[in-house]
């Protein structure tokens, strides 16, 4: 029972104020969660944005390849397609790639294509994706956004 009584008398005395008001404590954590959301608006420098192909061969030599697109040292699984390489920037006007894009990639097996290039705008990474197929009945790329990659999420 002695023990219960001292308990609960350091538990009180744990919840009093230590000298502050807390007016004052609760400008200081209004102030550092206005820090934290500030850290949160800042998006890191881009130093490095390109696409990486990783491609492996089935049993019937039929390309099967996983596209990851790295921002700085961040990789991140966008799709996975048959034929992929790398697109430089001096071949993306036959692929209807926007001199704008900053990374691109795509191949053709088979018939049919699948091609992907990303824009920065602001701080967010855009991922289009565009396709041809022999068979189509139109031109182009049909290229659509399929991925936003907001900067100031990545570590």
């Amino acid at each position: 029972m002695r023990y219960a009584f001292l308990f609960l008398l350091l538990a009180i005395w744990q919840c009093q104020p230590s000298g502050s008001s807390s007016q004052e404590a609760g400008e200081q954590q209004d102030s550092s969660q206005d820090v934290a959301s500030r850290s949160l608006d800042a998006a890191p420098e881009v130093s490095l944005v390109t696409f990486i192909c990783h491609t492996l061969m089935d049993e019937n030599e039929n390309p099967n390849s996983q596209v990851f697109i790295q921002i700085n040292q961040q990789r991140i699984k966008i799709a996975d397609i048959q034929a992929c390489d790398v697109i430089t920037p001096d071949s993306y006007g036959q692929y209807e790639i926007p001199e704008t894009a900053i990374a691109a990639c795509g191949g053709w097996w088979a018939g049919a294509g699948d091609y992907f290039y990303a824009l920065r705008e602001g701080d967010i990474i855009r991922v289009m994706k565009g396709w041809q197929d022999e068979g189509q009945e139109d031109r182009g790329f049909h290229y659509e956004s399929v991925r936003e990659i907001d900067l100031k999420t990545l570590k």
